[in-house]
């Protein structure tokens, strides 16, 4: 995991302090790299989650990752002796308390954007890494601008890539009660 940590390292110094969601979850993950067994109680293995949302569209920089960064992520992951798996898997093997290969990984990315299909997909693609895509569907029933059509989601789950629900609407799941909740995950 050194490599991970100088990579966010040299993030900081060359494109300035990350802002205040970064911040923590880069306390997180320094925490989970730092002190596994204080956090992960009795399991046996760990992993780590890389989560994007968007790829190289400036006008969105709270969730965006510059194309340069996401490559250099892409680097260090391929050359850095880590194990890239689907998230499903590493999601099964907590649940059965089976042994993860030493530096899994995970990629996920959230709502579907277009820069997923455009930007990511073909980094990803070419590097044979496995991701999983959350989406949230009214963006794509709706048509919204920016974001993926079906049928684009159609084939990257025939390339592969394994898609997830992230609800209806994408509320903030905490504030919703459970008949909304339910209606949000039925959708």
């Amino acid at each position: 995991m050194r490599g991970i940590f100088n990579l966010c390292q040299d993030q900081v110094q060359r494109y300035g302090a990350p802002r205040r969601g970064c911040t923590a979850l880069l306390f997180y993950f320094c925490c989970l790299t730092c002190s596994p067994t204080a956090l992960a109680g009795d399991l046996i293995s760990s992993a780590v989650v890389f989560m994007y949302h968007r790829f190289g569209e400036s006008s969105y920089p709270s969730t965006n990752i510059r194309m340069e960064q996401f490559k250099a992520h892409l680097d260090e992951i391929q050359g850095g002796g880590y194990e890239v798996m689907p998230l499903a898997e590493i999601v099964a093997a907590f649940r059965h308390k089976e042994t993860l290969p030493d530096r899994a990984i995970a990629l996920s990315v959230d709502d579907a954007f277009l820069s997923v299909h455009d930007k990511a997909w073909p980094l990803l693609n070419k590097a044979g890494l496995p991701f999983t895509l959350f989406v949230a569907t009214d963006a794509i029933d709706t048509k919204r601008p920016g974001y993926m059509s079906w049928g684009q989601l159609r084939a990257l789950a025939a390339a592969g890539v394994t898609i997830g629900s992230q609800t209806g609407s994408h509320p903030h799941l905490p504030a919703v009660t459970q008949a909304r909740l339910d209606e949000e995950l039925s959708r």
